[in-house]
């Protein structure tokens, strides 16, 4: 790698040379550039390597992605090759598989390969040296000076490789602003229109027709991926550049065929049609409104014509506008079959079944005639086959359709129900055949869906790696002997192919099959079957390692063990074998009989020096020969379909995963099946690992069975049982007497039951299978008609509508996203119990871990009853913006609490601050101060920020929080009590909470963000020693992986439920810019504040609404060690801000005197 300083941004030389020194590969460049052009340019120079490539220096690379580059190039000595760019940074945007990388080409040039040319990055694409340099490609001075090198290179006519996979890695321009940042895409308009101009003079000095292939191909381009960022962002456009735009797609448009309009997605041709027809203020309208569709549209079919009703386009009839149909089309290219493997086995030796779940992409099977049912579905023909490769025989399979919800849970696509789409296809493997001459040859899958007055054509499309569909290559998908059509025999197997994703695979057989097998102790006994006549049936038996696991080659290691056992002859082609296996050989495997392990042996027949492979028996459905429970030595099914030997020390087969207790009057359990291979351990330990709980159970080895029931239930903190945290859970299994861990290997009826879910009243419980074996998924316990995206795009339209009724005693409560019942919508029930105990108080819960306090209704989110009542109950109370589809009914009152003292900037500041535009602003206001009715600040000075920031002209109570009212209550000092002692915080020590704010610059998606690093809590825990305890309390964007342990001295609390339970127990407080200092200030205890990047984070990152010196009554430190120093001398602390701490008490917090809750409550709900 050459690194070449850019002189215009400043870079770190030191940093690169400390690269350099670590690792030889790194080179830095002894010249430095004036900008990235200039930059390149002298890489290019400098380079010493065959090829060249070029990277930003916030992008990242694929892993592998330069071998695979430079292995094509080496195969097919074209001049440069390219894959697909991948948008790491992209939010909000709808992206197909860019059209150039549909599939691989190589070793073509342009007229061969015309789409090539909507690919024209600069960065994915590796160079040949020599070429670069006799062609003269170079980066211009501007990006508006001329072709790119990805141009040039194309004009010269050279043959170069196009990939399908990704090989370059985009940050997107995002990733250098904080979190919600928009990027104006105008902002380079002319680069954009220079590059336009670029490539329209290399189709140009190619004398390309208009409708020549690479020109129509570019034309759909620029329509279909180039302009679309700039459509989306015309609201930001001048005038001229508006003007500009057009004038260039509308000769693009004009010049297009109807076929390649039709190649253009249906939502970018409407962007292009306004654009074109000059209807700029509802292409803003549109490009808003489809900002957080992720795609989703409602389509009609219309005499075989897939149409597409976008939304954001309901009221341009209204306008005057009118967009025709050829517009909206979806074209097959579009709609195409989609066929997802969900599931895939081995039912017996002859037949291999298929769970598929098959769409046409948008087309809904719900029939949407006006005279139909409500649950109706349109009628529906499928047929499947599989085409021999080679010759292009055709075999018919049996298709079975059913009913699954699953189909559109998979799809997720919010206005189209894929349930009738479950197939179960089955293949006989005796009516294939081999290929030509009887060699090897593939066969490959293909469908028909014919519904709704259109039919689609296709093969496999995608496939679920957690079921048994993922085991593909292991022993569960091996080949299996079987007599084919007429009286020849081959080896089937499903596996997985690269481009066609998996194929039957049928084989010439094993010479020699094992028609019986069975191990008792270290005794292997067996029948082989081979040739009628053959020097075979004289020889001799051998097992020894593989050099390479499922293959047939002999280990190359000299002195490697080996058993060997003469073959007696008992028949026409057939012979027996007793071999005795030595004590300690063969180890077992990693993990599984085709796992990783070089050690494994196989079996294998000897003859004058020549070597036969021993094939497992055909009659054996599962991978295991008889006599594996009791044998020490076992025979298995390798992945290639061969007898390989293991000794399973410590292994348990695991049969089934099962829920129990799914009633709810008993706690629910995973039950684990199995049976152990070899001799049982004396005790062992079988665990349910997971990010945030771990569950246990134990046994003893008495029997080869075992019955494991592990509880779904907890007690995190003391407070009582509860529902384990949804999410995977990792099945482990332990020798406790050994203390070694136990090889789980996937048993048949287990692999069967992969992906099949389980319902309780309290979880929902899928069995999977991943890169570490056998595990679980905990999602919360929704009903089959309540799962995926259609299911609750349905529930939000029932619940819109009239047919849910009102409620005028029910009042829903929601905290955050319900992971816990608390802030001041928890103050607020408890005062509705207190003064109003006619209504009922309804909380929002995520699943049913969360606990809500007494006299509550628990409601699971997204189920339908809790969408009836939200839509029907009269009040709703909430502390965060409820989801983005939600709207109030007129008989509704909405009361906003919010979750923090109004300090940061928030609202319409914030999104300007963020580059929104006007329309973009609108709808955030939209979904947020438009639906309430009421809301909470702490003072009335605060309530210009709401009638400012949020454009709110409803009713405020500006009288305090209600969260707080706990702090000052008469059960305060009994709260910390208690809570210190669930902490296991001892009297004589100081409990110091540490909470740090989520940074906007460190968001890594949605709700989810890195931990700031300011505060090495293992450090300042080990110098404060023993009488110091520190709390960890992380935001709850912040992720689970980057939080600390727990032992005495150091605790993250960050799920613990109640936030004022630590305030309440802590004697300090280590604090950033969270409004929790707020809170904490009514405690009267030291706060500290760790704030290195306070000018950053007041000046780009988030900013204040006043200046945060005002507002943080304690030392503004810069490092750690400044904190450490304070807290050993809190007293210190105390004295020096006394004075501040008061007068910020009397600024801030002087409406709070515990009683907000009943004022709240007599305001609103009278």
């Amino acid at each position: 790698m050459l690194v070449v300083l850019d002189e215009l941004t400043g870079a770190d030389a030191d940093l690169v040379r400390d690269h350099a020194a670590d690792d030889w590969r790194v080179r830095l460049s002894a010249r430095s550039a004036r900008g990235v052009p200039a930059g390149r340019n002298a890489g290019a120079d400098e380079a010493r390597g065959r090829y060249l490539t070029f990277v930003c220096s916030e992008d990242t690379l694929p892993p592998a992605a330069l071998g695979t580059l430079v292995k094509t190039l080496e195969d097919t000595g074209s001049a440069f090759a390219f894959g697909q760019v991948a948008e790491v940074g992209r939010r909000n945007v709808s992206s197909v598989a860019h059209p150039a990388h549909e599939s691989t080409r190589v070793a073509v040039a342009l007229k061969d390969h015309p789409v090539a040319i909507a690919d024209t990055v600069d960065e994915n694409r590796l160079y040949r040296t020599d070429f670069w340099r006799r062609e003269g490609l170079t980066f211009p001075r501007a990006a508006t000076a001329g072709p790119t090198p990805a141009v040039q290179a194309f004009a010269t006519g050279r043959t170069f490789d196009v990939l399908a996979e990704d090989t370059y890695r985009r940050s997107g321009s995002e990733a250098a602003h904080p979190y919600g940042w928009q990027v104006s895409a105008m902002a380079a308009f002319d680069e954009w229109l220079a590059h336009q101009d670029a490539v329209r003079g290399l189709l140009d000095d190619g004398e390309v027709r208009p409708d020549d292939e690479v020109s129509q191909a570019w034309a759909a381009a620029v329509c279909d991926v180039d302009a679309i960022p700039l459509l989306d962002d015309a609201e930001r456009a001048t005038p001229t550049q508006w003007d500009a735009l057009r004038a260039c797609l509308v000769p693009v448009r004009a010049g297009m065929t109807p076929e390649t309009w039709a190649r253009v997605r249906a939502e970018s041709r409407v962007k292009v049609w306004l654009a074109v027809e000059g209807h700029r203020d509802v292409l803003e309208h549109f490009a808003v409104q489809r900002l957080f569709e992720r795609g989703n549209r409602r389509t009609r079919v219309v005499d075989g014509r897939v149409l597409a009703d976008f939304n954001g386009l309901e009221s341009v009839q209204g306008r005057g506008v009118t967009v025709p149909a050829d517009v909206v089309e979806m074209t097959e290219r579009e709609s195409a079959l989609k066929v997802h493997v969900h599931g895939a086995r081995w039912v017996d030796g002859e037949r291999v079944q298929l769970d598929l779940f098959v769409r046409a992409d948008f087309v809904s099977y719900r029939s949407d005639d006006e005279g139909a049912a409500e649950e109706a579905h349109a009628p529906h023909e499928l047929s499947a086959y599989l085409v021999e490769e080679q010759g292009g025989r055709r075999v018919d399979l049996q298709v079975e359709s059913h009913v699954d919800v699953e189909a559109g849970v998979v799809a997720g696509h919010r206005h189209q129900d894929y349930a009738p789409g479950a197939t179960r296809v089955t293949l006989d493997a005796s009516a294939l055949s081999l290929g030509v001459d009887g060699r090897a040859t593939d066969w490959v899958f293909g469908f028909v869906l014919t519904l709704r007055g259109i039919s689609r054509t296709g093969s496999l499309t995608s496939l679920e790696e957690r079921g048994s569909a993922g085991l593909l290559g292991q022993p569960a998908h091996a080949p299996r002997v079987v007599r084919l059509g007429g009286a020849e025999r081959g080896a089937v197997a499903l596996r997985a192919d690269s481009r066609r994703l998996a194929v039957v695979h049928v084989a010439p057989p094993p010479r020699i099959v094992a028609e019986e097998l069975r191990s008792e102790g270290r005794v292997l006994t067996g029948r082989l079957a081979g040739p009628p006549s053959g020097a075979w049936l004289r020889g001799t038996v051998v097992a020894a390692p593989a050099a390479v696991p499922g293959t047939t080659k002999w280990a190359a290691r000299p002195n490697a063990p080996r058993v060997e056992a003469p073959l007696q002859p008992v028949g026409d082609g057939l012979a027996t074998f007793v071999l005795t296996v030595p004590p300690g050989t063969p180890r077992p495997r990693s993990s599984e009989p085709s796992g990783n392990a070089t050690s494994a042996w196989s079996l294998r027949v000897l003859r004058d020096g020549g070597e036969l492979p021993v094939g497992f028996p055909a009659g054996v459905v599962g991978d295991l020969a008889p006599g594996a429970e009791l044998g020490e030595v076992v025979a298995v099914r390798s992945p290639r379909g061969y007898v390989e030997l293991w000794r399973p020390a410590r292994t348990l087969l695991l049969d089934g995963i099962d829920l129990i207790g799914r009633t709810g009057v008993e706690p629910p359990k995973v039950r684990l099946r199995g049976r152990w291979l070899g001799s049982p351990p004396h005790h062992w330990r079988a665990t349910l690992r997971g990010g945030r709980a771990t569950v246990q159970a134990s046994g003893s080895g008495e029997g080869h069975d075992v019955h494991a029931p592990l509880p779904l239930v907890w007690d995190e903190w003391g407070l009582g049982e509860t529902v384990l945290p949804v999410g995977p859970y990792q099945v482990e299994v332990a020798d406790e007497s050994a203390g070694l861990a136990v090889h789980v290997v996937p048993g048949e009826g287990l692999v069967a039951s992969l992906l099949r879910s389980e319902l309780g009243a309290d979880v929902r419980m899928t069995p999977v299978h991943n890169s570490r074996g056998p595990a679980v998924r905990l999602d919360p316990p929704l009903a089959d008609d309540e799962r995926g995206a259609h299911a609750q795009q349905r529930l939000q339209e029932w619940a819109a509508s009239v047919a849910v009724g009102t409620d005028d005693r029910a009042v829903y409560l929601q905290s955050y996203t319900g992971l816990s019942a608390t802030d001041s919508p928890r103050a607020i029930h408890e005062e509705l119990r207190r003064s109003r105990p006619d209504l009922t108080p309804y909380w929002a819960v995520a699943s049913r871990a969360t606990t809500v306090p007494e006299g509550g209704v628990p409601l699971l989110m997204y189920s339908r009853e809790w969408h009836r009542v939200l839509g029907s109950a009269t009040y709703l109370v909430s502390n965060i913006d409820l989801d983005r589809w939600f709207r109030r009914k007129p008989h509704q009152r909405y009361l906003q609490t919010f979750h923090g003292f109004p300090s940061k900037s928030m609202g319409i500041r914030f999104w300007t601050a963020k580059h929104f535009t006007p329309r973009r602003i609108e709808l955030e206001l939209g979904r947020s101060s438009r639906d309430w009715t009421l809301i909470l600040t702490p003072a009335p000075e605060t309530d210009r920020y709401y009638r400012e920031e949020y454009a709110y002209d409803g009713e405020i109570e500006s009288t305090g929080y209600p969260r707080d009212d706990v702090l000052l209550s008469p059960e305060a000092a009994t709260l910390r009590g208690r809570t210190r002692r669930l902490l296991g915080i001892a009297p004589h020590q100081t409990a110091v909470l540490y909470a740090p704010t989520w940074r906007d610059d460190l968001v890594t998606g949605i709700r989810a963000a890195e931990l700031v690093r300011h505060l090495d809590l293992e450090a300042a825990s080990a110098r404060l020693g023993d009488d110091f305890v520190l709390l960890m309390r992380g935001h709850r964007f912040h992720t689970r992986a980057e939080r600390t342990g727990r032992s005495a001295r150091l605790v993250d609390v960050t799920d613990y439920p109640e936030i004022n339970d630590l305030i309440l127990a802590s004697d300090a407080a280590v604090l950033d810019y969270s409004s929790l200092r707020f809170d904490f200030a009514l405690t009267g205890r030291p706060m500290l504040f760790l704030v290195p990047d306070l000018e950053s984070y007041t000046g780009g990152v988030r900013g204040f609404l006043h200046p945060f010196e005002e507002s943080a009554p304690g030392p503004l430190l810069e490092d750690a060690d400044d904190v450490v120093v304070a807290l050993q001398d809190l007293s210190v602390v105390t004295r020096q801000y006394a004075a501040a701490y008061q007068q910020f008490n009397a600024t801030f917090n002087r409406q709070q005197d515990g009683r907000s809750a009943r004022r709240v409550v007599r305001r609103f709900f009278g």
